[in-house]
């Protein structure tokens, strides 16, 4: 029998007769690797090494009769198996392998066993593994499956991979030592599937807690959700009770689809209902459908009991570009009763949110066509005035421009009817407006419909490369469903006169169709003003000045086009329409109808003047060496506007308008101006604007009737910033199969604080609003302060707030603060809104992982529920 190291062989008779002992100082390496065992004894009737057993040690290997032992960073490595440890022992008799740590120098265990089997690690305090039965059995073992970890004092692995484990706890804390975890009696662990234990209870910094479950299960793949029952959280909120949330179960219908059914009850007798969805198709769409319904129960049986009934439904619906290029369907629904956020949402956001909108739309278009059509639902609702407008449906049908008499193989210059421009659009509406309780017990008649469709012939071109000249012709007709016939009735009276004007709405298709045509030119240069300076820091200024002048004419095309206004008797005064014996009153048949009359009455036109402005400077940097200054702007735009039109009898002139922003400091302070003049007076005796100029009458050149200023900054610690240069978006297809914690909370009862940066000590954004308006004679000033931000106490504690305060109440607006602790594994909240109509109060406790999202406990008090 010998040993083969490398290219040495050693023979028995080289070591004592009771034992082979060969140590690395024996021979020049001082390591021994890719060492082969070669025995000279009789062979087995069955050998199971089926492949050679590799090893190597770092200190000595004894061979004792059929016992190979390996000190000091011992390896063995057999096909895909590989053990690594500083105390080996190789049993050739019952091919089995053991392995432990060692006592160092400092009295502490070394070089515990580490065991690796194809994508299997882990690490122990001792093991054994057995060649013929292809067990593991080992000691006090930690292993990682997936999102949680595995403690075991006695751990036996199967040939197929399935763990076995007695005296085994479960947690998502990545501590040695964790600060919670579920105690299991007994457990079998099926790998990438699930956990399944016997009796098992819950430990929370070594307490055991008086909760005891007869068996376990815990999800154990993150490849794959699984059906299963949803666990209900518990708590108490002031006005209904003590509560279970939440409750109810998930189900996995595929790879593509899912679904969850949960319900809320409350001791009180206050309930609700959830139902929410979430489907994907690779390469072809995703998207989600949540809704939820609540019956809240509030005051005392038999004095004030009130119910109070709210819904909710969100759809999302994304079509991927890759499924079809030449047609696209997207839904974006949020529609809730008026009251809903109000009372379920714990959101200040929400609770504040006053408008809703959602769309459902379709687009398709031909290839090599200039046709497009695009279909659509519209919805958008107010909480404030419990308003709903809802369009269903909105069609239309369109073509973009083409150049009819444009040669389709041109040669030399472009004639100027070759610039003719045809175009076609047509759509087709059909919308209401009521409430939130009366929407849906609309009738067909209550809508506002119609149809129409244009034909627009326009032709541009340049006159001295300086004027755009834009003649048109156009084409448009409506179809009404009803149209409006007024008369006077001298038998009816109202507010107390004799005699009133009488609007009857008649049923019955008509068609209206009218022609127009209108000129426009527009000018805007672009003028350049250039500084330079020879000194200092500052290298240049550049001032570009951007005037646009445009003009545009309709005739009264009355004569060729059919006539659609009547006359009625006026017995009202100070009309604005009236003729010259001042009794009678000119309106439209189709003035109620969606798209109004297809042909202006008379001739119109107007001016539009724009003054544009930009400023922009070149610095120097502090101890610059480059020679190249860097670019500032000192002012993004300062704009005026205004327009003129001759054709009105009074107040020719319209108010102007002027924006203004800009950012200093590096673009961490904005600011942002808005005003409105009119250079007409007001009337004091009419209560109106005056016929006079202000100048005129009052020496002032404009009427200051409303100026809007905000001042914006954010600032952000240093590591916050490094953040947002160093963070990127992910993209990416994602996998096809859902994830349940995915799925949007409708009942907007998940974690209630928004995820906490800790790394980031600090944050603070603050906005200062200030608006004055001067209408008429009275003038009012508003000014309001808001900010929101967050600083860290500690590295584990951390305050986020949102506040303001108004200057014209004098009190402070809506408030909200919450104080956040990292808990390592846990994380604890404490939110509120201290005061006003949303007050509420909220303790939350929960574990990080979604593993476990079950385990947590929040109270609330709120006073929503006092009406």
């Amino acid at each position: 029998m010998c040993i083969t190291i490398g290219n040495q062989k050693v023979k028995a008779q080289d070591f004592p007769a009771d034992s082979l002992v060969y140590r690395s100082d024996s021979i020049q390496s001082d390591t021994i690797v890719n060492d082969t065992l070669s025995l000279n004894k009789e062979k087995p009737k069955k050998d199971l090494l089926t492949e050679p057993v590799e090893y190597s040690s770092n200190d000595s290997i004894i061979l004792a009769g059929s016992d190979v032992s390996f000190y000091k960073e011992g390896k063995v490595n057999y096909g895909d198996l590989e053990l690594k440890a500083d105390f080996i022992r190789f049993d050739m008799d019952i091919k089995e392998l053991y392995a432990e740590g060692m006592i160092d120098t400092s009295g502490q265990i070394a070089g515990e066993p580490v065991f690796k089997q194809g994508d299997e690690e882990f690490q122990s305090k001792s093991m054994r593994y057995n060649f013929q039965s292809k067990k593991t059995f080992v000691k006090n073992i930690i292993t990682e499956e997936e999102d949680g970890f595995l403690h075991s004092e006695s751990t036996k692995r199967l040939p197929d991979g399935e763990i076995h484990v007695k005296n085994g706890k479960y947690t998502t804390c990545d501590a040695e030592h964790p600060h919670f975890y579920v105690g299991l009696t007994k457990a079998i662990v099926v790998p990438n599937e699930k956990i399944i234990s016997g009796p098992a209870y819950m430990v929370i910094a070594d307490i055991p807690l008086p909760l005891v479950i007869p068996f376990g299960f815990f999800p154990n793949s993150s490849q794959k959700a699984m059906s299963g029952f949803l666990i209900p959280s518990y708590g108490e909120e002031s006005s209904r009770g003590y509560y279970l949330r939440n409750g109810g179960f998930y189900w996995a219908i595929n790879d593509y689809v899912d679904a969850k059914i949960t319900a809320d009850v409350y001791s009180r007798g206050s309930w609700g209902m959830q139902l929410a969805t979430s489907y994907k198709k690779r390469y072809k769409f995703s998207g989600s459908f949540n809704g939820s319904y609540y019956l809240n129960k509030t005051g005392e049986e038999g004095i004030n009991l009130t119910n109070k009934r709210d819904y909710k439904i969100q759809w999302t619906h994304r079509q991927d570009a890759k499924a079809n290029p030449n047609s696209t369907f997207s839904a974006s629904v949020n529609y809730s009763t008026t009251s809903y956020d109000k009372n379920q949402s714990y959101s200040l956001s929400e609770r504040l949110t006053n408008t809703k909108s959602s769309s459902v739309s379709y687009q398709k278009s031909w290839p090599n066509s200039p046709f497009s059509l695009s279909a659509s639902m519209n919805h958008s609702q107010n909480s404030n005035t419990d308003a709903v407008n809802m369009t269903v449906p909105n069609l239309n049908l369109t073509m973009s421009r083409i150049y009819p008499f444009r040669r389709e193989n041109s040669t030399g210059e472009t004639k100027w009817y070759e610039n003719i421009q045809l175009s076609y659009t047509s759509k087709l509406e059909n919308s209401i407006e009521a409430t939130d309780s009366t929407i849906f017990q609309s009738k067909f008649k209550d809508f506002e419909k119609g149809y129409q469709h244009s034909i627009p012939l326009s032709i541009n071109f340049k006159l001295f490369k300086l004027f755009n000249l834009t003649p048109s012709l156009n084409y448009k007709g409506m179809l009404y469903t009803d149209y409006v016939n007024k008369y006077y009735d001298p038998d009816l009276i109202a507010d107390g006169d004799t005699g009133i004007i009488v609007t009857d709405t008649i049923q019955g298709l008509r068609y209206a169709h009218g022609w127009s045509t209108s000129f426009g030119t527009s000018i805007s240069p672009k003028i350049y003003g250039m500084y330079h300076f020879d000194k200092g820091r500052l290298s240049a200024i550049r001032h570009v000045i951007t005037p646009t002048a445009s003009f545009s004419y309709t005739p009264n095309m009355n004569s060729i086009a059919p006539y659609y206004y009547r006359t009625v008797r006026n017995i009202k005064t100070g009309e604005v329409y009236y003729d010259e014996d001042g009794d009678t009153e000119e309106y439209s048949i189709f003035e109620n109808g969606i798209y109004g009359t297809p042909s202006a009455n008379g001739q119109s036109g107007s001016i539009s003047l724009s003054l544009k402005n930009n400023i922009e400077a070149k610095i120097f940097a502090k101890n610059d060496t480059t020679g190249k200054p860097e670019k500032v702007s000192i002012l993004d735009n300062l704009n005026f506007s205004t327009s003129y039109n001759p054709f009105k009898k009074q107040n020719k002139w319209s108010t102007v308008s002027m924006s203004s922003s800009t950012s200093i400091f590096k673009k961490k302070v904005s600011l942002q101006l808005n005003g409105t003049m009119d250079p007409y007076a007001y009337d004091t005796t009419n209560s109106r604007r005056s016929y006079g100029f202000e100048l005129v009458e009052n020496g002032k050149l404009f009427r200051l009737t409303s100026l809007t200023g905000t001042v914006g900054f954010t600032l952000k610690s240093q590591q916050g910033n490094n953040q947002n240069n160093q963070s990127g978006e992910t993209s990416g297809e994602q996998m096809n199969e859902l994830d349940p914690n995915n799925l949007n909370n409708t009942a907007n009862y998940g974690t209630l604080t928004p995820s906490v940066n800790f790394d980031i000590p600090w944050s603070l954004r603050a906005t200062y609003n200030f608006r004055y308006s001067k209408p008429a004679l009275k003038s009012s000033v508003t000014q309001t302060l808001r900010m929101t931000g967050d600083f860290s106490l500690t590295p584990k504690w951390k305050i986020s707030y949102s506040s303001g305060y108004d200057f014209k109440a004098k009190e402070i607006t809506a408030t909200s603060l919450t104080i956040h602790r990292d808990l390592h594994c846990w994380e604890m909240s404490l939110s509120t809104i201290p005061f006003g109509s949303n007050t509420y109060f909220e303790f939350n406790i929960h574990v990080k992982s979604t593993i476990l999202q079950d385990l947590k406990y929040d109270k609330r008090w709120d006073k929503r529920y006092d009406y």
